[in-house]
């Protein structure tokens, strides 16, 4: 017969250009020695290979200028090379079957023959590749022949943070032979060549602003007991991939149980799904910044068979629970950076506060900022255009508290790494701002060195002002931007050092 897709278009052999382009790039490279010449528009139909988008053609004998001759430079992919160097090309086929379902017939025992060559004549030579030179014969067995009941649910509270960081899910199925058909599934059963496994296989969707996406995300930690009949193996792994599968390490054949009393209970209760850094959960769930907001992580999971234990994720022998779970995680604000602010010192992490005495005239004054942005998703991170620091003020009460006050007003001469900065009006009173591109700031180990400098008006100045001498706090507050100057989310962070304005006597004093 002929072979057709599934609306009728007819298979056609693809090019062995497209077929190298599966395991090599090809590049055509202008040659004066070459071979090719590249097609005009009215030329294609003439072509002998593609590459980079343009069809090439043999050189005939009018096409004398050498300056329009080409090469084609073949590079093989990573991993499409056998050990002595030759580029690996497979073509493969595969032939699929369908079967209607027939109540009637719940079961059927269909032998596909096929014989060792799959004929000569006017093509070349095919063979079945099944390693041996006589007829092959193949049982396939078709039915519908099990019933699967499925529970699924998951526990906690729906919003995630680093105390609250783990989902807990319970999970149920009873898988039996369907009636009717039991003791002829059981003879097949018994062969040795045929093994039954099962596995629970659990899906995330995400849904932000950016709509729903499908995937575990963050790698998180998952752990509990598989439990199939009487036997129960301890599940402990790190999840790296888009679904979670439960299954025992797909050592746990089933069949036996439904040989021995036609069912089997599977079950995990209690199963932990735990994600054990902030980074994980930034990854897996979406920040919800109002009421209204959907924003959230929907689990879902089934129950599923299969033939071969590897195969137990896409197989279609599943079945699903009769209600949705109808929880929906999400995260409270968690940062993923960090900022340390401190006087140069003998420990960047060492606080140092200072002093400035209205008696003397006080030079500048040096803090540095480590902005550290190694926790920040990958896909965040790659956003980041600038980097975006602020300069803020408070003086000390005598209660204690901290009162937000005009920088401008008790600093002069304010730089970040140099650069004048720009006075903005931040809730309600002045800070000062400048913008980076992160290319013009130290960054090493996912960290941004920042150095202020200023210096503090006291003494007469400050006096005549009406200020108070105090305690100030210089805050320094850092936050990634992105293209457009937007802040992106979860990555801002302050710091601060302290220094006191008072006015003291500092020579001996002598009594008289």
């Amino acid at each position: 017969g002929s072979f057709a897709d599934c609306d009728g278009v007819s298979f056609s052999p693809i090019s062995l250009g497209n077929l190298l382009e599966k395991s090599a790039l090809l590049t055509a490279v202008p040659d004066v020695n070459g071979t090719l010449v590249k097609c005009a528009d009215d030329e294609t139909a003439l072509a002998t290979i593609q590459a980079g988008g343009s069809y090439f053609r043999r050189k005939s004998d009018t096409d004398t200028d050498s300056s329009a001759l080409y090469s084609i430079s073949v590079t093989a992919k990573e991993g499409m090379t056998d050990s002595e160097g030759i580029l690996i090309l497979n073509e493969d086929y595969y032939i699929s079957f369908f079967t209607e379902a027939d109540n009637n017939q719940p079961m059927r025992n269909i032998t596909v023959s096929c014989p060792a060559r799959l004929g000569d004549d006017g093509m070349t030579p095919s063979r079945l590749n099944n390693g041996k030179s006589e007829q092959s014969n193949v049982h396939m067995i078709l039915g519908n022949l099990y019933d699967q009941s499925f529970t699924f649910e998951t526990i906690g509270d729906e919003v995630i943070d680093e105390n609250n960081n783990t989902i807990t899910a319970n999970m149920n199925a009873v898988v039996s032979l369907k009636p009717g058909n039991a003791d002829d599934v059981k003879a097949y059963l018994t062969y040795k060549s045929i093994h039954l496994y099962h596995g629970f296989i659990i899906e995330a969707a995400r849904t932000d602003e950016d709509g729903m996406q499908k995937g575990i995300r963050g790698a998180p930690y998952v752990s509990g007991e598989y439990i199939v009949g009487d036997t129960s193996q301890t599940v402990s792994f790190h999840n790296t991939d888009s679904v979670i599968i439960v299954n025992g390490n797909g050592t746990i054949d089933i069949k036996q149980y439904l040989i021995n009393s036609n069912s089997v209970t599977i079950s995990c209760s209690g199963l932990r799904i735990a994600y054990t850094d902030d980074t994980g959960i930034i990854e897996q769930f979406p920040e919800r910044k109002s009421e209204s907001s959907d924003f959230g992580v929907v689990y879902s999971a089934s129950s599923n068979l299969a033939y071969v234990a590897d195969n137990i994720e896409h197989s279609n022998i599943t079945a699903v629970p009769a209600a949705a779970d109808g929880k929906n995680y999400y995260r409270s604000n968690i940062s993923t950076v960090s900022l340390i602010y401190n006087i140069p010192y003998d420990s960047p992490n060492e606080m140092v506060n200072f002093g400035i005495n209205g008696r003397e005239v006080n030079g500048e004054v040096t803090a540095i900022g480590y902005y550290n942005t190694m926790n920040v998703p990958e896909q965040d991170f790659s956003n980041a255009a600038q980097v975006k620091f602020v300069l803020n003020l408070y003086r000390k009460n005598t209660d204690g508290t901290y009162n937000y006050v005009d920088i401008d007003e008790y600093l002069r001469e304010v730089t970040l790494d140099g650069q004048s900065c720009s006075l903005v009006s931040v809730s309600g009173a002045n800070a000062y701002e400048h913008i980076f591109d992160i290319d013009e700031l130290i960054f090493e180990a996912g960290t941004f060195e920042v150095k202020s400098a200023f210096s503090v008006i006291t003494g007469d100045e400050f006096e005549l002002s009406g200020k108070t001498y105090a305690n100030y706090k210089v805050q320094l507050t850092a936050q990634l931007l992105d293209n457009y100057g937007d802040p992106i989310s979860g990555t801002e962070c302050s710091d601060h050092i302290i220094y006191t304005n008072a006015k003291i006597y500092t020579n001996l004093i002598v009594a008289g």
